[in-house]
Order: C-alpha cells, then sequence, then structure tokens
C-alpha cells in the first residue's frame, strides 16, 4: 500500500464543507470490507482510502490516536488463491474462549481482492474541491505579518504572529515588540471597539 501523503491531506477550511459527503462515501466504501466473526468480534479491513479518512478526522478533531493493525502479508501465491473465487475463503477464530468461522461474502472478497492488487480509487479528489481559501494578510513587516484566517470562528479574529521562529516574548526585542503591537494595532477598527465598549 503507497502511504498517504500530506498533499492528499485538505486544510480544514474545505474539509468542512464536504466532511459528511466524505464520511458516507467512506462507510459505504468499508460496507464490503467489515466482516463479524460470531458475536464479539467484527474486523474492518483497512485500506489506503479508510485510512486517509482516519488521517483527515484526526485534523479535524486535533488530537492524535493510536490504533492497532494486523497486517497480513501474502505471498503471491497465497494472493492468487485468496482472489481465485473456486477456493473456499474463511475466517477462523481458534482460541479456548472463543471459537468461531465464517465463510468471506463475495464482495468482501473482491473489495479485498482489490486491495491486493492496487490502490482504491479516492474517494475524495482533492482537486475536485478548487483552490484552497487563502488567509488575508492584514500587516506584512519586517518581524511579524497579521492575518486574517480564511477559517474563522468569527469575523473578528486576527493572528499576529512573528515570521521567525524561536524564542519566546519575554526575550522579544524591544523592536519586535513595537512591531508586534503596530500590527495589532493597525488591524483593530477602533470605531467598533468603541461600540462594544459603549453598549450596556
Amino acid at each position: 500500500m503507497r502511504p498517504v501523503s500530506s498533499s492528499e491531506i485538505i486544510g480544514l477550511d474545505r474539509y468542512q464543507n464536504i466532511r459528511s459527503r466524505y464520511r458516507e462515501a467512506v462507510i459505504r466504501h468499508k460496507a464490503d470490507r467489515r466482516l463479524s466473526v460470531g458475536e464479539k468480534v467484527t474486523l474492518v479491513f483497512e485500506d489506503r482510502e479508510t485510512l486517509r479518512f482516519q488521517i483527515q478526522e484526526m485534523v479535524w478533531i486535533e488530537r492524535i490516536s493510536a490504533v492497532q493493525y494486523i497486517r497480513f502479508v501474502m505471498t503471491q501465491d497465497q494472493a492468487d488463491r485468496f482472489a481465485d473465487p473456486s477456493q473456499p475463503l474463511r475466517i477462523r477464530i481458534d482460541h479456548p474462549n472463543y471459537a468461531q468461522e465464517v465463510v468471506v461474502p463475495e464482495t468482501t472478497r473482491a473489495s479485498l481482492t482489490l486491495t491486493l492488487s492496487e490502490d482504491p480509487a479516492p474517494l475524495l479528489d482533492v482537486d475536485e474541491l478548487g483552490p484552497a481559501i487563502e488567509d488575508e494578510l492584514l500587516h506584512q513587516g519586517t518581524h511579524v505579518r497579521a492575518l486574517r484566517p480564511a477559517n474563522r470562528p468569527g469575523p473578528d479574529l486576527v493572528i499576529v504572529e512573528a515570521l521567525e521562529s524561536g524564542g519566546d516574548l519575554a526575550a522579544a526585542t524591544p523592536e519586535l515588540l513595537r512591531e508586534t503591537a503596530s500590527a495589532f494595532v493597525g488591524c483593530l477598527d477602533w470605531r467598533e471597539v468603541a461600540a462594544r465598549f459603549a453598549s450596556p
């Protein structure tokens, strides 16, 4: 399986508009990749697209989680037998406390066989979404810049950020502090600020 690249993970501003549609497509895709083995075990056979969705969702909710996977490596002969519909295909759990066996349905087998030979078709076409909405540049100085994010929770959000990383505010030079204050003050609509403080 080819790794998922960062260029295939879209920004939050675009993802929020297609999230429900993408999620529905992944659920449909996973339907043939889910298999119950008895009443207590359900297997989900992940592929590149289901992993891409998980990464996109982790970015969306801003958390990283650990997931356990079991990887099965097959020889070419095993893959050929796996793909051959005339060969019976079963999954069995043989444990003293849980012994179950299930025949793998043909739709599941077909989906898994495709994964052995190629990556699935993308469920989310990044190019189809068009270009990302750019942040509005409000101020560009020598040391700082001020942005109004394209995907902001409200019209008042402005981000003033240093152009060079490292250090902390306590160690900032007077020049950097002056420019930061100037950028901040220059981005405010003082009439709006005065109206807010004047209102009861």
